[in-house]
This record gives structure tokens, C-alpha cells and sequence, in this order.
């Protein structure tokens, strides 16, 4: 036991020496005496501190805590708490964008100059492409501009630590900092990078190229030239099913979206192939518990909850849900998924629990149905993304509210929601004001106000432009194709206005997008892996040079490949 000790208080007065020795390093470079030995504070550990009093002023960039932390609630008790929220952010109507004291426009991607990484340690220079719009500045100039105006109150007659005047300045100090390391990019210049293209790190100084390999040689930056293993043992999830909470949520990402949706989601296009946000579960679940597909449930946590229809996915066992992690209060009644799930964090990674919590899913009956849609023509190009932020004020007057987009060609705008109770009059007037439907010459109109229950629809140059369905709402999914697809509605009459869950004869809706590349819908997979083409020889690949889906960015393919695999039966 004392040898076991000793060597452990060896390793770590090695680990403080070193330690002391990079900070020294450090400061050297910045030119100030000395850096702070006590690391800051990771994501959740500083909204706790901010729920204490002990953090007061929060400056967030490239980032959403409203939206993708755990534990909702907290978190934005936390950024109402805050003395000062400081948000500096490219797109204005994120989550966290509502609880900003100061809003600082940033510049995006496309819109400013420097070096990125990819996962083979290639380093690129990338060029702006566009030039920025309005006040928007890069990220490093907004923090210079900012340090340099802090230091004119902390010490003016003292020289700047903040001189960089461009990328290519900021780029250089980084490389002084890697020198000497096993990421050494002391070599790379953007000269460099300009004339020969991505080089790969290491590449120390006098070096003709990078290591293509690391650690070839067997020797590693550690004390003793040997690699170090962590040995993780292994811990249960911090939340474990119970009679209260029998079922285990984990969430995970959807095909065609990214993180919180700031910029998927102005995309109509990526909402095709899931077009809301929507509990899978295993059918023997859905079963135990009366639930059809698209039933509306309640998931609640020991946090929060939040309503939601429900889907059976097959690729899930008993007593586990599936809930993508993109979808926010933005796109969803309530605080979004991440009001269900808890803040554990692991204690190396301080990365938290986000991939399990104890939930309980009950069936809910919401019997008062309102969709209201509609497709933006080229005479009003963005009117469906207007539409889609106008609508987000809405979403917390229904129980169970989502708003999204829609459509290839043209873009429109959706809102499907539900409530208990009818909602009012003038609440659905003010919806219709949004999409036009309030005008009289080019509105058909029903309305039964004994029973709540009232459909109008605008036409323009003959096609649908905008439907609203309020207390039932069974046409939603033929109708909503029809705006899509654009056709013309001379020859529906009175269908239009008519409560009817199929769609007129001769038109098969199309249904949910697989290839968004080449929109290639569902039903028309379908059919073509059930005609005679298809039964002999690789089915895939008819699929592909007939329909031409999977042919582009290949992401659809695995989900092509399980259909194929599927009986003909199943499919048809």
C-alpha cells in the first residue's frame, strides 16, 4: 500500500511540475507573469455556479445552452438568474438568442478568414467567401476589440497583449505554442499553406513535410517515451428504470440535421425526410400501452416533460425510446427534449449524461386538431422562413405544438398542434393573418363554431397556397402534398373543404422524402422495388439507375438497403 501511494504522489507532483512548467511557458509567450493554475469551470459545473450567485455575467459564443444542455430548467433559471447574458451569435433567433442582455452579430462559415483541422490532422487556410453583412465581425475581432477596450480601465499606460491585426497573427502565436510538442506546427506558415496546399501536423521547423503516421517510432510524450491506457471501468447509467420511470430515453441525431438546428433548420428540404419531432418506441410498448402510430403521449422525466406523437421503430428493444436531439423550443411546445434529461456529468470528460434518462410515456388525448400550412411562391421568396418565426410565438398556447418546414421546389411553413380545448376565435385569426388567410376574394371558407371546427383554404393562379384546419385536421397529409407538388385545385370543388383523410381519386401523396439529393419519395421506392424490374438481379442497383436515389451524397443508402432487404409483402 505505501508503494502503491508513493508512486501515486510521485505522479502527481510530476503531473503539478509539468503543469507549472506549461503555464510557465505560457505566460512567457503572452508576456504577463503568470496564468491561472485552477482550471475554469466546464458547461454544467458553470450554470450551477451561475444558479449560486457565484458566476454573475455569462458570455456564450458558438453555442445554444438553451437548447442543447441538460435539464432545461435549470439551465434557463440560470440565464434569467445572470446578472449580464452576453450572447454572441450568427443566427438571431436561437434559444439562448431570447435571454441575451447584449447581442453581438457574428460572422459565419463563409463569411471570415482562417485554418481548419480535419480528422486526418490536415490543416487548410480557408478564404472568405462572402463578404459579411451589416455590423457582423469575426469571432477574434469582436474579443479583440473587446480586450483592447478593457485594458484603456485596467491598465492603460501599459503596452496591448491583444496585437493581432489579422487572422494570419493569431494563426502564428498558436503555432509558437505547439513548438517542441508531438503536435509541433512550428513549420507551417500560411505562405506555406497558399502554395502547397493542406499539410498535415506534426510539422516542426526545418521539416519538408508532416508525419503522415504518428508515433511510428513507438515513442510517445510521456515521461517514459511509453503510451498510457486508461482503463475505464465500468459504471452504471446515473438514472436507472423504475416502476415510476420503467423506460430508458437515449437520443441521438437525425440524418439531415446538425446540433440545435440554427442553420439545418431554414431548410426545408432536411425536415423531408423527418419532417417533426417524434417519440420512437418499440411496438411492444406502443402496444402495452393502446398506442397507434402517431398517438399522442406525454414523455416526462423526473425534470420535465413534453407531448409529442409517438412511432413504432423496429429497431429498438422493450423498454427503451429513441428521441432525436435537435429538436428545441423553437420547433417544439415547451422547453424542447433536453428538458428530460439530467445533468450527470462523467468526471473526466465532463461530458453529461445525455444518452440515458428514466422516463415514463403515457397516452394523451388532445381531441381539438389545428394544422395550418403554406407554400411561398417566387413573387415572395422567404416568406416561409417569416412564417416560421412568427409562428414560434405560438407554439405554448396548444398543449402539444410543432412548427417546421416543408417542400423541394418551393419552400413552405407548418404548424401542427393540438389542445384540449378549442382555442379562440381571434387566436385562430391571428394564425390566419400570418398566412394570408383572412382575405376574401381568394379564400374558400367552412366554419362551424358550434363545434369549433373550421377549414380555409387560399388559392392562387388556380393552386393552393395556404390551408388552415382547425378542430379536425384528417386532410393534413393529402393537403399538405398538394401544396407541395403545386397542382391545381380547379377540379377538386367542394373536396377541398371536405373532411376527408384520403385524398381525391387518381393522386397518391407522396409521403416521407428517403432522397433528398434527388427527391425520391417513400411511395415511389416502393413501387418501383414491387414492379417486374425489379425482382431479378440487384435490386439496389435498379432502384439506383432507375430512380437514381442513393447516387448523390449516399446518405440515404443504408436505409435503401434495409428496404430492399424487406419482403416484397412488407414493402408493398
Amino acid at each position: 500500500g505505501r508503494e502503491v501511494g508513493g508512486m501515486a504522489n510521485l505522479l502527481s507532483a510530476h503531473r503539478d511540475m509539468a503543469n507549472a512548467a506549461h503555464r510557465a511557458e505560457v505566460a512567457a509567450l503572452w508576456g504577463v507573469t503568470d496564468v491561472p493554475s485552477k482550471p475554469g469551470k466546464t458547461a454544467v459545473e458553470m450554470f450551477d455556479a451561475v444558479a449560486t450567485g457565484e458566476i454573475k455575467m455569462l458570455w456564450i459564443a458558438c453555442t445554444n445552452p438553451a437548447q442543447s444542455m441538460p435539464d432545461q430548467a435549470k439551465i434557463r433559471k440560470a440565464l434569467e438568474t445572470a446578472e449580464l447574458v452576453i450572447v454572441q451569435e450568427a443566427y438571431g433567433d436561437t434559444e439562448t438568442c431570447a435571454y441575451a442582455d447584449v447581442l453581438l452579430p457574428a460572422a459565419t462559415w463563409g463569411e471570415k478568414e482562417g485554418t481548419v483541422t480535419n480528422s486526418e490532422r490536415r490543416i487548410s487556410h480557408v478564404r472568405t467567401a462572402i463578404a459579411a453583412p451589416g455590423e457582423v465581425r469575426a469571432d477574434w475581432r469582436i474579443v479583440v476589440d473587446f480586450a483592447r477596450r478593457l485594458e484603456q480601465f485596467l491598465q492603460p499606460s501599459e503596452p496591448t497583449l491583444f496585437p493581432y491585426e489579422n487572422v494570419e497573427a493569431i494563426f502564428n502565436e498558436h503555432r509558437e505554442s505547439t513548438r517542441g510538442r508531438d503536435l509541433d506546427i512550428t513549420g507551417i506558415s500560411y505562405a506555406l499553406l497558399d502554395a502547397r496546399g493542406p499539410q498535415q501536423w506534426p510539422f516542426p521547423k526545418g521539416a519538408s513535410e508532416g508525419m503522415t503516421r504518428l508515433y511510428e517510432d513507438g515513442k510517445f510524450p510521456t515521461a517514459n517515451s511509453k503510451a498510457k491506457f486508461f482503463d475505464a471501468r465500468y459504471k452504471p447509467v446515473a438514472e436507472i428504470a423504475s416502476a415510476q420511470y420503467p423506460l430508458r430515453l437515449n437520443t441521438g441525431r437525425l440524418r439531415d440535421q446538425w446540433h440545435g438546428m440554427s442553420r439545418t433548420g431554414k431548410v426545408a428540404r432536411l425536415f423531408e425526410h423527418a419532417p417533426t419531432p417524434t417519440l420512437n418506441m418499440a411496438a411492444v410498448d406502443m402496444a402495452k400501452r393502446s398506442l397507434s402510430e402517431g398517438s399522442l403521449v406525454r414523455l416526462k422525466s423526473r425534470r420535465g416533460e413534453i407531448i409529442l406523437p409517438v412511432s413504432a421503430s423496429d429497431g429498438l428493444r422493450g423498454g427503451q425510446v429513441f428521441l432525436p436531439m435537435h429538436w428545441g423550443s423553437r420547433f417544439v411546445a415547451g422547453l424542447g427534449m433536453n428538458a428530460l434529461t439530467l445533468p450527470t456529468f462523467d468526471p473526466y470528460s465532463k461530458q453529461p449524461e445525455l444518452k440515458n434518462a428514466a422516463v415514463q410515456v403515457e397516452k394523451i388525448d388532445l381531441p381539438w386538431q389545428f394544422v395550418a400550412m403554406a407554400i411561398e411562391d417566387d413573387e415572395q421568396p422567404g416568406r416561409a422562413l417569416a412564417g416560421l418565426h412568427q409562428l414560434r410565438r405560438h407554439l405554448n398556447a396548444f398543449e402539444y405544438a410543432s412548427v417546421g418546414l416543408f417542400g423541394h421546389r418551393h419552400e413552405g411553413v407548418i404548424l401542427r398542434a393540438a389542445a384540449s380545448v378549442p382555442l379562440s376565435q381571434d387566436f385562430v385569426a391571428e394564425v390566419d393573418a400570418i398566412f394570408g388567410l383572412n382575405e376574401t376574394e381568394s379564400v374558400l371558407a367552412y366554419e362551424d363554431k358550434r363545434r369549433s371546427v373550421g377549414r380555409r383554404l387560399r388559392i392562387k393562379d388556380g393552386k393552393l397556397a395556404a390551408v388552415r384546419l382547425s378542430g379536425d385536421a384528417m386532410a393534413k397529409d393529402w393537403l399538405r402534398d398538394w401544396l407541395a407538388e403545386g397542382m391545381s385545385v380547379a377540379h377538386l370543388n367542394r373536396v377541398l373543404l371536405a373532411p376527408a383523410v384520403k385524398p381525391p381519386q387518381g393522386f397518391v401523396p407522396r409521403g416521407r422524402v428517403v432522397c433528398n439529393c434527388l427527391n425520391v419519395s417513400e411511395s415511389e421506392i416502393l413501387a418501383c422495388l414491387n414492379s417486374e424490374a425489379a425482382q431479378d438481379g440487384d435490386r439496389l442497383l435498379t432502384l439506383q439507375s432507375k430512380l437514381r436515389c442513393g447516387t448523390e451524397c449516399g446518405s440515404c443508402v443504408p436505409e435503401l438497403r434495409r428496404m430492399v432487404s424487406a419482403p416484397l409483402q412488407e414493402a408493398a
